[in-house]
């Protein structure tokens, strides 16, 4: 018999997409690690902010929200978590983790150690204590009973990425870290019911945003990485089409929001089209077929024009 968790891809009634724009509910929000979390909680002081299965936060009655993030980076910001932070010192001490001088070969180590390790291997034991990148967003959008922080390591169980989809379009709000200004100040703007000051482009004061970056120096990205893209991709394919999921939410919900509010939110336009774009052209996009995302979006496309791109380029 089917786990009435395990809901399949063509089970989920795109129809059923009608949210309310501005919602002044209290917040459930599903803190996916090092999506800009802590600095999303703290900038609208949210108390329902737990790093656990979405399955397992409360939904009925609440505004459920959720940021997602560009796989590549986000694989990036958790070894610096891993490495400056804490927390991320303490539970890597006495482990094989490399913390010497040389951070690129440090963090292509890392970036090794998981491109090495099998699906069967899982549990804290294999990702230094810290925290496992294997499939980590779709792991947290449709895994239960596994309360912070055991989601944090990968789980007996495979993440399950059509479980994954149907709560990144249950959820009332979803962000992307990426474009973490745009996502404050449109989360703002349903929450408040008018635009921010500083959040329409050409602002002459933009809109400051809180950002915890736990002990990562400034100069952490600054080093190169892109020699290791193929290596993240293999162990973050669900994550991939995941995003690409989001990101296509997120920038439809961009365009409505811009509608409501009759002005420009989303400065950095060709910067998201460009993202989308990188991750549509990988190997995992390809061979998943990302076209099959638009029948989750369909009854939206009367909203923005956005689908009219996804004709043109027939994804």
């Amino acid at each position: 018999m089917r786990s009435k968790d395990d809901v399949p891809f063509h089970d989920f009634d795109a129809a059923d997409y009608n949210k309310t724009f501005f919602d002044r509910r209290a917040i459930s929000f599903t803190h996916i690690p090092k999506c800009g979390g802590d600095s999303f909680t703290k900038e609208f002081n949210i108390t329902m902010s737990r790093q656990n299965c979405y399955g397992d936060m409360p939904r009925n009655n609440w505004m459920t929200a959720v940021l997602v993030r560009s796989p590549r980076q986000h694989v990036h910001s958790q070894y610096g978590e891993c490495r400056y932070d804490g927390y991320g010192i303490w539970r890597t001490a006495n482990t094989s983790f490399a913390r010497t001088d040389n951070l690129t070969a440090d963090y292509e180590a890392f970036v090794k150690n998981f491109y090495q390790l099998k699906p069967w291997q899982f549990g804290e034991s294999v990702c230094y204590r810290c925290m496992d990148p294997r499939e980590i967003q779709t792991r947290y959008m449709s895994c239960h009973d596994a309360a912070n922080p055991r989601a944090n390591f990968a789980l007996p169980y495979p993440p399950r990425l059509n479980v994954a989809l149907v709560n990144l379009m249950d959820a009332d709000f979803v962000g992307v870290t990426d474009f973490y200004a745009t996502t404050a100040c449109i989360f703002q703007y349903r929450r408040e019911g008018t635009v921010p000051q500083g959040c329409e482009c050409g602002s002459s004061q933009p809109k400051d945003h809180f950002h915890d970056r736990h002990g990562v120096p400034s100069n952490f990205s600054k080093y190169p990485t892109e020699h290791l893209n193929e290596m993240i991709d293999a162990f973050t394919r669900l994550d991939i089409i995941f995003f690409v999921a989001g990101m296509i939410r997120f920038l439809i919900d961009v365009e409505i929001a811009e509608k409501m509010a009759g002005c420009p939110l989303l400065c950095n336009r060709e910067k998201a089209y460009e993202l989308l774009e990188t991750y549509m052209e990988t190997e995992a996009c390809k061979e998943y077929g990302c076209r099959r995302l638009r029948g989750m979006l369909d009854p939206l496309r009367r909203t923005a024009s956005f689908m009219s791109m996804l004709d043109k380029k027939r994804i």
